[in-house]
């Protein structure tokens, strides 16, 4: 996987780019953060370095995303379909992009075994049928004894890191830089 070959050029250089390789962290946004949450569990199932931490912004970490409430779709009642991500469109996603292997842990880290992760920080939009996989995710997480912490971006629809000038966007990394710090 690129991303686990990425950490792994990351961690061998950190120290003469002035890191120390013991920090390097890995995250994603969206299905960015699928592949850091499952680069970050092939990592802890090696022998070798593990990231120190994992953050993932709206992330789908589940094949099947969990149901909305009554609340998120009132929500989303109210969003472009295309920010909607109905049920059958994020099934023909997934099943699309795990070409056969939806209960691969590695395709979809959701509902496995989670122990040993790294402390993970979740950012979720609040108007965001992911904010379920997010959350849900999140559960499982402190479930595991993994050190979780989810946020929700009040106001914000699945994307808006596409707007890095926006307001949302800028507390989003101002929150994800403090806690790397």
């Amino acid at each position: 996987m690129q991303i686990v070959t990425a950490f792994d050029g990351a961690v061998a250089n950190a120290g003469a780019l002035g890191g120390d390789p013991a920090r390097v962290s890995i995250g994603g946004a969206s299905a960015g953060g699928n592949l850091a949450a499952s680069a970050a569990m092939r990592l802890r199932d090696r022998d070798g370095v593990r990231p120190a931490s994992l953050m993932l912004v709206y992330p789908v970490l589940h094949r099947d995303v969990p149901a909305v409430d009554e609340e998120l779709g009132a929500m989303l009642a109210g969003l472009p379909e295309f920010l909607t991500f109905p049920s059958a469109a994020m099934k023909a996603i997934n099943e699309n992009y795990a070409d056969g292997a939806l209960d691969d842990p590695y395709v979809f880290p959701a509902g496995h075994d989670l122990r040993g992760l790294p402390s993970t920080y979740i950012i979720d939009a609040e108007a965001d049928r992911l904010r379920k996989s997010g959350e849900g995710f999140a559960a499982e997480l402190a479930l595991a004894g993994v050190d979780v912490t989810v946020v929700r971006e009040r106001g914000t629809a699945h994307g808006y890191l596409n707007e890095p000038g926006g307001p949302a966007a800028i507390r989003t990394i101002d929150r994800l830089t403090a806690w790397l710090s």
